[in-house]
């Protein structure tokens, strides 16, 4: 299959899902980074720094792989520390994406494009300082996707969009990823609303 930055391209829900998160964080973050398939006969999809022109990360959705970029990283202003705890994560816990770890390697690039931009980490933009400060490293925390699935199912019940409730939208989320066999990070719903403001503005649909 050739190499697209459209998650429908791609048959495995996983690939899918990881693309679209990526996505929605260049798109976030648009103002630093941005999406690049440099070549017809490449095999990964890279989100680029804006002011370097250098891959953060690449992602191979045909292997359902992803892979730092440590030579890159040597030349851009990112703290050793992080980026040694990225690279452990990718070869403890990677490098293939899973529905328990999705959101973990998603937290480490936004914390490196922060670092790398002088960001404020406890501003509106990110709450990559909160999201695992209480649980164990492999809980899961829901990503936009499954918030915005959540989200249609239970706005198709309503006659009103007004009467949605958060809360509501969540249960229906929380019930089907525990479904999924999915262990939630403890503190998932405050991250989760917290997250949701990130979404919306951004003007992906």
């Amino acid at each position: 299959m050739p190499l697209s930055w459209n998650p429908n391209d791609y048959s495995n829900l996983i690939v899918r899902r990881f693309v679209q998160e990526l996505i929605n964080m260049v798109q976030e973050y648009s103002s630093y980074v941005y999406l690049r398939k440099d070549k017809k006969d490449q095999t990964g999809l890279m989100i680029k720094d804006i002011k370097s022109k250098k891959a953060l990360m690449e992602y191979w959705p045909g292997e359902n792989r992803l892979f730092a970029r440590p030579f890159n990283y040597k030349t851009l202003d990112v703290s050793k520390e992080l980026i040694d705890e990225y690279h452990i994560a990718i070869k403890s816990i990677g490098p293939s994406i899973t529905e328990s770890n999705m959101s973990i390697f998603l937290n480490y690039i936004r914390k490196i494009i922060i670092e790398l931009n002088k960001l404020d980490s406890d501003g509106e933009s990110s709450i990559s300082e909160k999201i695992f400060s209480d649980g164990d490293v492999g809980d899961y925390l829901p990503v936009r996707s499954d918030f915005e699935n959540a989200w249609r199912k239970f706005s198709h019940s309503l006659m009103k969009e007004s009467e949605i409730s958060i809360d509501d939208v969540f249960d229906i989320m929380e019930k089907e990823l525990l479904e999924s066999d999915l262990k939630l990070h403890k503190n998932w719903r405050t991250i989760t609303v917290k997250n949701v403001s990130i979404w919306s503005k951004t003007d992906y649909e």
